[in-house]
């Protein structure tokens, strides 16, 4: 893919990406977890990631998006 970032090209071959959604007000940080093919995948992943309660001690959570709509899968 000419003219697109290697990470374009990665989320464009996976089909759900797991992300954190942290806090400003709470100092909880928001990034990608992982890109997983199928949504059994995908929710093990959500699963298995700690709270942001324990690793940053504030407000957060994780879901899930379906990169091909574009929208939150669960």
């Amino acid at each position: 893919m000419v003219g697109y970032p290697c990470c374009v090209y990665q989320l464009k071959m996976a089909n759900y990406l797991v992300f954190q959604v942290g806090c400003i007000e709470c100092g909880v940080s928001s990034y990608p977890v992982s890109l997983w093919d199928t949504l059994e995948e995908a929710k093990q992943a959500r699963d298995s990631h700690p709270s942001t309660w324990d690793t940053e001690g504030g407000d957060g959570f994780v879901t899930i998006i379906d990169l091909l709509t574009c929208k939150t899968a669960v």
